[in-house]
């Protein structure tokens, strides 16, 4: 079939990056569960120094954050610890797509890794330097507003879930 030729090309490496990425989007969206495991693939967990790799591992990343397990959480996360100027790259991506809601990625991990990012964020993006326009009823979503919504909305999430960890884990944060 079409699909298991792209994918198998996908597999190789033969494509040039925007097409392969193109492609496996449309993939994944088509539910092709195959497909996850090429963005798998692409995601190190050494620090990436070659821009072709960075930039493949950030757009694996990305849709793994839309489409991904709890299991792909791992290696994300030890490469955000390795590289803070990735994981800046990648939250400031990802939190435009997911503004007020928690990445369905981040709905499949637990409420202590939740917390670990939280604190995090809160160490790259300082609430004393959210943009003061974040508390008034207009103006631009910067991707500074859009970090802190996402920064915030973790918090929320672990109130909303209500679960006597996430309780837990919000009283340590406190």
């Amino acid at each position: 079939s079409l699909e298991s030729a792209l994918l198998a090309k996908l597999r190789k490496g033969m494509l040039k990056p925007q097409c392969a990425n193109q492609l496996l989007e449309w993939l994944i969206d088509r539910g092709v569960n195959a497909a996850l495991e090429v963005p798998r693939r692409w995601i190190s967990s050494a620090p990436l120094t070659q821009k072709r790799q960075r930039d493949r591992a950030l757009f694996a990343a990305r849709l793994l954050f839309k489409h991904g397990e709890g299991k792909d959480w791992k290696k994300i996360h030890a490469l955000i610890n390795s590289d803070p100027a990735f994981g800046n790259s990648l939250l400031e991506d990802v939190s435009y797509d997911s503004r007020h809601t928690v990445p369905p990625l981040l709905k499949t991990i637990s409420e202590a890794e939740i917390a670990t990012l939280w604190e995090w964020m809160l160490r790259q993006y300082p609430v004393a330097e959210d943009p003061p326009e974040r508390h008034s009823s207009g103006g631009t979503v910067t991707t500074r507003w859009a970090v802190a919504d996402m920064r915030d909305g973790l918090l929320a999430y672990l109130a909303e879930m209500g679960t006597p960890c996430s309780c837990q884990v919000l009283l340590g944060l406190i």
